[in-house]
């Protein structure tokens, strides 16, 4: 049975393929990037998904100088504004069954505005009903604990932007040559972050099998990574577990610690 090792394992494999084809898989969201002069990105997530979405936010925001934001669709459907004419507006459900970016993508384009939809499965429900669906280049995860979805969202994310920058003329050629080769770079060091990883954990198995509950605290791309500890160990793990900017973590959350 594949588990959530198993999936972490085939990261480097994932990367590679990703890095392999992004120009096929980003082709239409830089078509349209083009003949609308993105002034900003919003980006609609929930879960695994909007904390992958955190992380690649720095970077997003930064290589394409506009402002990058990621809300929850079901609180954008019921309380905010819809996507101007120079928004790219990009909904993500890596499995293609989260109900209320369903809904988002389905609302948005019945009023017709123009939606990306980012996702592993192209036969998912979220793939029935987008009219402009984004392959996150990966196979899709047989289990309901995404792992290697997150980090490929991550990457997919900021290749895209990469991408965009470039076409829209935001960067020239040698940013764009020095980022695609760091990014690649990085990708190639994924399997031996496993191995360390892996026994890192198994050198903390005590200690951390004494926790009753467990924080997470992290800044700028780490963000997104203490949300989604905050999400899998809690899912995984069954305690609480807790994801924090570092600035909001001590401004309050801090003082429930406890020596045990």
């Amino acid at each position: 049975m594949k588990d959530m090792q198993y999936y972490v394992r085939q990261e480097p494999a994932i990367y590679k393929s990703i890095l392999d084809n992004y120009k096929t898989l980003f082709s239409d969201v830089d078509r349209v990037a083009k003949s609308i002069n993105v002034r900003s990105i919003t980006i609609y997530a929930t879960g695994s998904s909007s904390n992958a979405a955190y992380s690649a936010l720095p970077y997003m925001a930064n290589i394409l100088n506009v402002p990058v934001t990621v809300i929850d669709p079901s609180y954008a459907a019921s309380y905010l504004m819809q996507p101007r004419k120079n928004d790219l507006a990009i909904a993500i459900s890596q499995g293609g069954h989260s109900y209320s970016t369903i809904k988002l993508v389905e609302t948005m384009q019945n009023e017709g505005r123009t939606v990306f939809t980012l996702t592993s499965d192209m036969a998912s429900p979220i793939a029935k009903v987008a009219d402009n669906i984004i392959n996150m280049g990966m196979p899709v995860e047989e289990m309901p604990y995404v792992t290697a979805g997150y980090s490929a969202t991550i990457l997919d994310l900021m290749l895209l932007a990469l991408t965009v920058a470039h076409s829209l003329d935001i960067i020239g050629q040698g940013k764009f040559d020095n980022d695609f080769k760091e990014i690649s770079r990085v990708v190639g060091l994924t399997q031996k972050i496993v191995d360390q990883s892996e026994s890192w954990s198994e050198f903390q198995a005590e200690q951390f099998a004494k926790a009753k509950r467990v924080f997470f605290i992290g800044y700028g791309a780490t963000y997104g990574v203490a949300r989604e500890g905050q999400t899998k160990f809690t899912e995984t793990v069954h305690l609480s577990a807790f994801g924090n900017e570092l600035e909001e973590y001590m401004h309050g959350p801090y003082i429930g610690l406890k020596k045990r």
